[in-house]
């Protein structure tokens, strides 16, 4: 990611939801709109229009 150049945020499926890419993006800057995994105890908020919305970016 860092060859990518600064980014805002990363809009990515419950594959993605890892403690070290939200902490990386955070460090970033960047805001992570991930939904949690069923396996998190306490979920972590996201922006669900913006995911839903995601399609129309990729």
């Amino acid at each position: 990611m860092a060859r990518v150049g600064p980014i805002t945020g990363h809009i990515a499926d419950k594959a993605y939801d890892a403690n070290s890419l939200r902490r990386l993006l955070a460090e970033g800057g960047a805001k992570a709109v991930i939904p949690s995994t069923s396996s998190r105890k306490r979920p972590i908020p996201y922006d669900r229009i913006a995911y839903r919305r995601r399609n129309r970016i990729e």
